[in-house]
């Protein structure tokens, strides 16, 4: 009778199904990581701002050259690189999650409202 073979063969498969690993979600579902500008310093009259990693954000108008200070809300943006021009060029600030005062006031990096693209590598 072939009755126990079948059985260990379906409860191999079982296993097998079970112990496949459960695909990433898709990026779209995923929250994505934030930092928080602001055009005042000391974190004053912000927005959260979604990051795509490894992609240059150039900002709209009514944030470009305003912003004064900067904060991370996930590690999971790593070292960001704020520059003067639009798409990532020109002089530029960095600074990282990990950062203990992140940016509380961008003129003592000689840098306040001067900021129109970044890039985040989102390496924590």
């Amino acid at each position: 009778m072939q009755f126990p073979k079948l059985a260990a063969i379906i409860g191999s498969l079982s296993a097998m199904v079970l112990a496949t690993p459960t695909p990433d979600l898709p990026v779209a579902t995923r929250a994505l990581p934030q930092i928080r500008l602001c055009k005042d310093a000391q974190y004053k009259n912000c927005i959260n701002k979604d990051v795509t990693v490894g992609t240059c954000q150039d900002l709209d108008k009514s944030w470009n050259d305003a912003i004064s200070s900067i904060d991370f809300h996930t590690p999971d943006v790593g070292t960001c690189v704020f520059y003067q021009d639009y798409g990532c060029e020109g002089d530029h600030v960095e600074s990282d999650y990990n950062d203990d005062d992140h940016i509380a006031n961008l003129d003592e990096y000689g840098f306040n409202d001067q900021i129109s693209s970044f890039i985040c590598d989102g390496v924590a």
